[in-house]
């Protein structure tokens, strides 16, 4: 639920806070959720922005949208500054599904990976991880390693649980290349507000933190999968980020 950690917020004024949902919720029950979320984090002095992302666009075949709702306390913003936060531009795929999984797919970006409804029949329009092979013309399902390529994490990384449990962590979660360009947005919109100050010390320039320690981009990212994983095993928190 989103209100544990607007508790969470009231206690602690983040300066800086990164949600994630799916696209649906903006136009949930007419989009009256969607204003009330929007309209807590204002009366907590939070300029917001948001934008529904598609990992496609940003170098991941799969087609998979979610939305991003990125806030910045009033503490860290200056009054008369009329620079806005910008979520990071779109780029060309890295690769294609053929390429990324090395076998000749029907389609060359992938489905979106969701929480449950595995092997469904190919022409049912709940499919996600059937495909059809180009040469032999056979089905061919979507394995662990091969959700986590398409959520961009190293195939050595390790779920807990059941099979299922595995698919469905994987499917509540973000790829990890998301997670890392808008990092890199938000540490550049902070930098952009002087968040980061830099005092020199002797010949060695140390960074001053006004509130909280920096976190480099893979530490950042780290932070967000770790989150998500959190989330998911907690069932008040876990809905906030989808």
């Amino acid at each position: 639920m989103f209100y544990p950690l607007l508790n969470i917020l009231k206690n602690k004024k983040i300066p800086c806070i990164l949600f994630e949902n799916v696209e649906g919720l903006v136009n949930l029950k007419k989009g009256q959720v969607f204003n009330t979320i929007l309209t807590h984090l204002n009366d907590l002095n939070y300029e917001c922005f948001w934008k529904v992302l598609n990992c496609s666009d940003y170098g991941i075949p799969q087609n998979r949208k979610r939305l991003f709702i990125v806030g910045f306390h009033e503490s860290i913003l200056h009054k008369n500054d009329s620079h806005k936060f910008e979520f990071p531009p779109k780029t060309s795929l890295k690769y294609n599904l053929s390429e990324g999984l090395g076998r000749p797919f029907n389609q060359q970006i992938a489905r979106t990976i969701p929480v449950g409804g595995r092997n469904s029949p190919l022409d049912d329009r709940q499919n996600w991880d059937g495909y059809t092979l180009l040469q032999s013309q056979t089905e061919y399902r979507l394995s662990i390693q091969d959700c986590l390529l398409l959520q961009n994490f190293q195939t050595s990384f390790q779920f807990c649980g059941c099979q299922t449990s595995q698919y469905k962590q994987i499917g509540n979660t973000i790829p990890t290349n998301l997670s890392f360009v808008l990092g890199e947005q938000i540490i550049k919109y902070l930098k952009q507000k002087k968040y980061f100050q830099t005092k020199k010390r002797g010949s060695n320039p140390q960074i001053q933190y006004r509130k909280t320690p920096y976190l480099n981009y893979g530490q950042f990212g780290e932070c967000m999968i770790k989150a998500q994983l959190l989330c998911f095993q907690n069932q008040h928190i876990r809905t906030a980020f989808g």
